[in-house]
């Protein structure tokens, strides 16, 4: 422990391996330790004695000249052994080589033992302890110590190796770097300031400031004017992160000094050395006080950095909402394709349509919400813009005002794009009901316009939010209103998650229509003023061909649809509700299916008769070992088995690796033709 703490605290080996010798002579029976260095001199290895403690009265070796340069040719087998990492242990009258023995004897040593220090796997020296009054061997723990201590060391003088170089390239720059009029600091891997130019010295008030070897965080503690204090606070966490990620970090700094307003740019960059070991990072930092636009830009960029994560933080919550909500809709869809099967009459049927229309209205609201959180991918397809907009429009004209005017104005020319079509709709009926609220109760108009506009660069530029938008021809749907208009200062909020102008709003309504559009690769520009309302433009990607919409048709007689196969379906689902309801459905459909509450008790059934099964469908969401960890360890046992992947737990990520691993995939809640259509899939995949 006190070697350890003795190479904790130290950056030079000079400084400590004194009292490291000195705690290493209380092994018994160590008469002297030392410590010797592989050096190279004129391509030839040779072994320099650099330390050395001795009792009172023995002799010192120190000095010794054939100790002090020894070339590693002298005494081979006694270099060799230490050099493939063994222990030299002997006692001198034991020893082989004559040239060693020799040598030590007249030392008067009677044991030795020494321990190979190593640098990153190269053999750089040893620590050794000798006896000079009896030819006892230490026992194993002593011997332990010294190996250990030799292993600590090594990690010890690698660490320095990599300090100095560090530092032997700081002062190669130091000329070029005090001359450059911008912030430069260098961080080592510990995040210590280990050098500042004079640029930064005097833009950060540093020049009467004791700031080597210490942390930004711990800087920021010496200084007095609050405002330095506070870019040295942040500079503390954005440290963190470029230690935490490996990855470059740019972001703007505002302060103010004298009176004076000063604008940065400021650029952390990590040092990797050619190993790609992160040794320190280094900042950068450019004065653009006068570069206001660019100002601007670098605060836009911030924002749109604090909404990613606020998103980031939604697309969790609704993802694990997603998957409880989506196991509850898989059980009542799954009952209702039974009772649809079972139960062949016309009033049943009525009521049977409208449980499903429900289900498969809460599943595409979910769908909607993680398609906006960057959870899921849109299911898009070709849709008309005129037709959708009849669709929403005879929706949502029941809730707005009668006295609020709604003018649609048509584009005479069907115009195609490529789109989820119940995200769209959920784009128009959220602008629309935006402006309706709007106006409120008093009278007023809406105006939707569908149009075709090409766009050049300074349209794109004027926008305030064109997204990844590029000059091309887009289709444009516009809503406007006559409302009061949306103040300057709220403006660039409107799209914020819960951001809401009323007391009982969410805020969520123009934040998905926000992400909607972005994940559909369009753009949006608000055009506003007080007084006069404000106009919605939404940009989207024109499409060249119409494609004709999949038919959604009841549910199918599966069993006449299946050419009489029957497969023995092992299905793996922690939820008992799901599993009961998922063998009645594979029941129906002609298979046999058997059933295991988790992947533990799935293995051991594949595992007694691997031939057995023909079909596995697993829940991705298990406790225990999960659906993916599962699947693996199928396909160790039974390679050729089918398997399908299932999952309430909306991420895109886990259907990309389900296919990429050769599995298939179904999203819950689905419906029985859904599965069924699943199953032939992946059936058809390992014929």
């Amino acid at each position: 422990y006190s070697i350890g703490l003795l190479f904790l605290v130290s950056d030079d080996a000079k400084d400590v391996i004194d009292d490291v010798l000195k705690i290493l002579s209380e092994i018994p029976r160590a008469y002297r330790v030392y410590w010797f260095e592989l050096s190279t001199k004129n391509d030839e290895s040779y072994m320099v004695k650099r330390a050395e403690w001795r009792k009172r009265g023995i002799p010192p070796q120190v000095d010794n000249i054939y100790l002090k340069n020894s070339s590693s040719d002298i005494g081979l087998s006694f270099y060799m052994s230490l050099s493939r990492g063994e222990v030299f242990h002997k006692r001198i009258s034991d020893v082989s080589d004559s040239y060693i023995r020799k040598l030590l004897e007249s030392q008067g040593v009677k044991t030795v033992l020494l321990t190979p220090i190593y640098i990153k796997g190269k053999y750089s020296g040893f620590l050794g302890i000798d006896n000079t009054h009896s030819e006892v061997l230490w026992n194993y723990e002593d011997i332990s110590f010294l190996k250990a201590t030799s292993e600590m060391f090594g990690n010890f003088l690698l660490r320095e190796k990599r300090t100095k170089e560090l530092e032997e390239l700081f002062l190669r720059f130091k000329t070029l770097m005090e001359e450059m009029p911008v912030i430069i600091t260098f961080r080592d891997k510990k995040g210590r300031w280990i050098y500042a130019n004079q640029a930064t010295e005097e833009y950060l008030d540093l020049k009467d400031i004791d700031y080597k070897g210490k942390t930004t965080l711990e800087i920021s503690k010496l200084l007095k004017d609050k405002s330095i204090k506070r870019i040295f606070e942040n500079g503390a966490i954005y440290d963190k992160e470029v230690f935490e990620t490996g990855e470059n970090l740019e972001y703007p700094l505002y302060y103010e000094k004298n009176g004076k307003g000063i604008y940065l740019i400021v650029k952390k960059t990590p040092i990797y050395d050619k190993n790609k070991n992160m040794i320190g990072i280094l900042v950068i930092g450019i004065d653009v006080t006068k570069e206001k636009e660019k100002e601007r830009e670098r605060e836009e960029m911030l924002k749109r950095l604090m909404q990613k994560q606020k998103l980031e933080g939604m697309g969790l919550m609704a993802s694990g909402i997603a998957h409880d909500f989506n196991n509850i809709l898989t059980i009542i869809s799954g009952n209702v394709s039974i009772l649809e099967e079972l139960e062949k009459n016309k009033t049943n049927e009525k009521y049977l349509k409208r449980i499903q229309d429900a289900i498969d209205r809460a599943k595409s609201l979910i769908e909607i919400m993680l398609t906006y959180t960057g959870r899921r991918e849109a299911s898009q397809e070709i849709i008309e813009l005129n037709s959708e907009i009849r669709k929403v429009y005879d929706l949502v004209r029941a809730v707005i005002p009668k006295i609020i005017d709604v003018k649609v104005n048509y584009e005479e020319k069907p115009l195609y794009v490529y789109f989820d079509p119940s995200q769209f709709q959920q784009v128009i009926m959220n602008l629309l009901i935006n402006a309706g609220e709007a106006i409120g109760e008093e009278q007023g108009s809406i105006i939707i316009t569908i149009d075709k506009k090409r766009l050049v660069i300074s349209d794109i530029e004027k926008m305030t939010h064109p997204m990844d938008l590029k000059e091309g021809t887009y289709a444009l749907v516009e809503v406007k209103d006559s409302g009061p208009g949306i103040p300057k200062d709220i403006l660039d909020s409107v799209f914020d998650p819960f951001f809401s102008t009323k007391s009982s709003g969410r805020g969520l309504g123009l934040s998905i229509l926000f992400g909607i559009v972005k994940t559909h690769k369009g753009g949006i520009n608000v055009i506003t003023e007080k007084g006069k309302g404000t106009a919605f433009q939404i940009f989207l990607p024109l499409s060249e061909r119409k494609e004709p919409r999949d038919e959604s048709g009841r549910f199918i007689d599966l069993k006449k649809d299946r050419d009489g196969e029957s497969l023995r379906v092992l299905i793996v689902d922690d939820e008992s509700w799901i599993r009961e309801v998922l063998s009645e459905v594979l029941s129906i459909m002609g298979h046999l299916p058997e059933t295991a509450e988790d992947g533990y008790k799935a293995l051991r059934k594949i595992e007694a008769n691997p031939d057995y099964y023909d079909l596995v469908i697993i829940d991705y969401s298990m406790p225990g070992m999960n659906g993916f960890e599962t699947f693996m360890k199928i396909k160790d046992i039974a390679p050729s088995l089918p398997v399908i992947l299932s999952s309430g737990f909306i991420d895109k990520n886990i259907s990309q690796d389900a296919k990429r691993l050769g599995a298939g995939f179904i999203y819950k809640p689905y419906k029985v033709k859904e599965l069924e259509r699943a199953i032939k899939e992946i059936m058809k995949n390992y014929r």
